[in-house]
């Protein structure tokens, strides 16, 4: 910090702020020091010390609290899109998981056998119905014709 000296009846006496002590080759005289006291407390007071109204501080908190609200929905909105995705995906895999059941299904369905198919080729085999004399009841239980 620069500081201003300048020689005054053969005595130095740095100059700077009233708060910096005054340095010289004298006794300080008592009404120096009352001065020096003085001129430090009227630049102390002469300093505008930031006060804000009551609007700025209220305005200021509202901006705030709607800075926060805003921040507040963003999320809650991200929160609902990725619920909503998770849904989607969970019909998605449904959708998939029947369309496998479909084609296994479909794949059955073209290799099972017609009944009118089944007839032809017990017939061509010479399967028929059984006759009354084919047929054996099993004593006990209670199954089947009892042969007459």
């Amino acid at each position: 910090m620069a500081v201003a000296a300048r020689k005054i009846d053969s005595e130095y006496v740095y100059a700077g702020s009233p708060a910096m002590r005054v340095y010289t080759h004298r006794v300080a005289k008592p009404e120096e020091a009352s001065e020096v006291q003085q001129q430090a407390q009227a630049e102390t007071a002469a300093r505008p010390v930031h006060s804000y109204s009551l609007l700025q501080k209220l305005l200021t908190t509202c901006a705030i609290l709607a800075t926060a609200a805003a921040i507040l929905l963003v999320m809650l909105r991200y929160a609902d899109i990725a619920a909503q995705y998770a849904l989607v995906n969970d019909y998605r895999t449904t959708i998939e998981e029947n369309q496998r059941t479909l084609v296994e299904l479909e794949v059955r369905l073209n290799s099972a056998v017609s009944l009118e198919e089944a007839r032809e080729a017990a017939l061509a085999a010479g399967l028929g119905y059984p006759a009354a004399s084919q047929i054996v009841s099993i004593e006990g239980t209670g199954a089947g014709i009892s042969p007459q």
